[in-house]
């Protein structure tokens, strides 16, 4: 099935019969608050699967919405088929519990970073992550300003000014979702990283990736 810009997939709080294989596009998965303000959780691109692990749950429900960023293309697969082969299958179900066991160890890292640290450490370990999954000091952000904001838990305006602050330092340049890493050392000390070869507190280059930012509760 395909998906226009803006188009919602599944609201949160409706009957989860279905997850699904993303084939193209991107995908924002979000909880709206009393307030009405919308708090990203994660975001999904191609090739990610979304929704798998809540269809194990009951009742079986989705705990978010997942609204399409730009044009995407989805699979739609089978709660009760994904059951029925987990049942039978002690392999893939292992595959399955591996999985989810990543996911949560994503959760805790982020949680770790959001609570422990400031706006401009969140910045810094994000555009870290960035870096260790472009290979590459010159990057294309993935998210604008507003979904990279409600990501780190900050608001646009903080957001700007914190990149802002990474510019007059000369840590960085560029403008929009084009950013060009100039002092990589002092990225990752401002985000509390020995450096893109080295281990920190939350497990590494990798661990640290993209996954951690973004996925606070994956579905």
């Amino acid at each position: 099935m395909t998906l226009v810009e803006r188009e919602h997939l599944f609201h949160m709080g409706e009957k989860a019969e279905h997850f699904y294989l993303l084939m193209s596009g991107t995908l924002a998965m979000y909880r709206s608050n009393h307030d009405g303000e919308e708090k990203v959780y994660r975001i999904a691109r191609a090739g990610d699967a979304v929704a798998e692990a809540v269809m194990f749950a009951e009742p079986c429900v989705y705990p978010l919405s997942a609204q399409a960023l730009e044009a995407s293309r989805v699979y739609r697969l089978s709660r009760r088929r994904l059951l029925e082969i987990a049942e039978r299958s002690p392999a893939f179900a292992m595959s399955m519990l591996r999985a989810m066991a990543g996911t949560i160890c994503q959760a805790i890292n982020r949680i770790d970073l959001l609570t422990t640290t400031g706006a401009e450490q969140r910045l810094a370990a994000y555009l870290a992550s960035q870096h260790c999954r472009q290979g590459t000091t010159r990057l294309t952000l993935p998210v604008n300003g507003n979904v990279l904001a409600a990501q780190l838990g900050v608001t646009p305006v903080t957001l700007s000014r914190q990149l802002s602050r990474l510019r007059q330092n000369g840590v960085i340049s560029g403008q929009k979702r084009t950013i060009c890493l100039l002092d990589v050392a002092a990225l990752y000390a401002a985000a509390g990283l020995p450096g893109p070869q080295g281990e920190s507190r939350l497990g590494g280059c990798h661990d640290l990736g993209e996954g951690m930012i973004e996925c606070c509760q994956k579905i």
